[in-house]
Formats: C-alpha cells, structure tokens, sequence
C-alpha cells in the first residue's frame, strides 16, 4: 500500500512538473513567431525581454503568422532620407499577406516610457452580402458604437477599447477592417 502510495505521489508530481513545464509562456510561441520578436527586438535594441513580455508580442501577431504568410517590416533606417533614423523612439511596421486577409502591425517603442504602443490591421474581404450581415450584427451589438454610416460603408467603435471595424462594400464585394490597439510593458 504505501508502494502504491509513494508511485501515485511520484507520478502526480512528473505530471504536476510536465504541466508546469508546458505553461512556460515562452515555449508555447511557434518559431515564426520567435524570428518576428527577434526581429522586433533586433530593431529596437532589446538585449533581452521577458518571457511575459514575449508572450505578449506573440499575442499581437501569431494570428496573422499562419495559412502561408510571407511576411516583411520597416523600421526607422528603411527610408534614405529619413530624419528620425536614429531617433530613441523606434517604430518596426510588419506587414503579412496569408491566404485569409492582410495584415499590418505597427509597434512603436517609447524607451524613456519602457512601453510600446501597437496597433494591429486587419482586412478581410467578401461578398457584400456577407460584409453587411456583418455590419448589422455589430451594429446591434450593445458593446459596439456607430460612428458613422454612409451607403457604401459604416464605421463602428467597442465601447471602452482602442477597437474599430470599418465595414466597406461596392457593388458585389466588400471589406472589414478589424483595427485594433493597446500597450506592452517591457519587461
């Protein structure tokens, strides 16, 4: 009995640190992923970060790091006339292309604040039939507020939130915007 006793608490505990292993917010982001934040912090001269703060880019960009994305980013030195190349505050735009929709997410890194500020873009495209169901639902959803409706598109605001979509149609086809934004604390 206390055998038996001794291999359930032994397995209990690999199981127990398995878990705990498997909850480690760093080794859940996917390589691409990792090659972005790299890149990411590459561009705003980050020795090292966090693996929360890690975790936190990841949030702001695998969704768009699927269903064969081809991906590419700009920062302060793209530009030859640029006269903010060696400003602190640093910006890295990434833009990916998959097979669903496009993306575009801006990080700008203020250092004297230890915070970046990004905004994520995303556009989809459908018929308009599809895009003004959608308009519709959100525009009678009590979370959502209209801004502003013309025949050919609405523009909507989550109450609270950095959190817009601009639902856009002509003639048969349409397009959602999904723009949305907030901070990271680096860490």
């Amino acid at each position: 009995m206390l055998t038996t006793l001794k291999n359930a608490i032994a397995t209990t505990l690999v199981l127990f640190s398995i878990n705990v292993f498997a909850l480690d917010e760093a080794s859940t982001i996917s390589e691409d992923t990792k090659k972005v934040i790299s890149s990411i912090m590459k561009e705003f001269d980050l020795k090292e970060i966090s693996p929360t703060t890690q975790k936190l880019f990841a949030n702001q960009i695998s969704f768009a790091l699927k269903d064969g994305f081809y991906s590419w980013w700009l920062g302060n030195d793209d530009l030859d006339s640029s006269k903010f190349k060696d400003s602190k505050v640093r910006i890295y735009d990434l833009i990916v292309a998959n097979k669903n929709r496009i993306n575009n997410i801006t990080f700008t890194y203020f250092p004297s604040a230890n915070q970046v500020f990004y905004v994520r873009k995303q556009y989809v495209e459908g018929s308009s039939s599809v895009i003004l169901k959608n308009f519709k639902d959100y525009k009678e959803n009590k979370e959502t507020e209209l801004k502003h409706e013309t025949n050919n598109y609405g523009f909507t605001k989550r109450k609270g939130y950095l959190d817009f979509d601009i639902f856009h149609v002509t003639g048969e086809e349409g397009m959602i915007a999904y723009i949305d934004g907030g901070l990271i604390d680096i860490k």
